[in-house]
């Protein structure tokens, strides 16, 4: 999480452009949404894991359903804005 943060502090234009690029462009868009599935796997473990669920249960995969939607929303403003 903090390497993250540093990184982005110290290149947010080159992520911005990057991810800019990446939105306008639609093979590397549709590459981006093909790898939504893994992040919502990988969301929907940890979350199982935390709150002792199977990744399976309902309750799990909406909320990781949920976090992706809100990720992906909030991406996609701050691109365009």
């Amino acid at each position: 999480k903090e390497a993250f943060a540093q990184v982005f502090a110290a290149d947010r234009e080159t992520v911005l452009a990057r991810t800019q690029l990446i939105l306008r462009t639609p093979a590397l868009r549709n590459r981006l949404w093909e790898h939504g599935g893994d992040t919502e796997q990988l969301i929907t473990r940890t979350i199982a894991e935390r709150f002792g669920c199977q990744p399976g249960d309902l309750r799990v995969r909406v909320v990781s359903a949920a976090c992706l939607a809100a990720l992906t929303t909030a991406i996609l403003m701050w691109a365009e804005n």
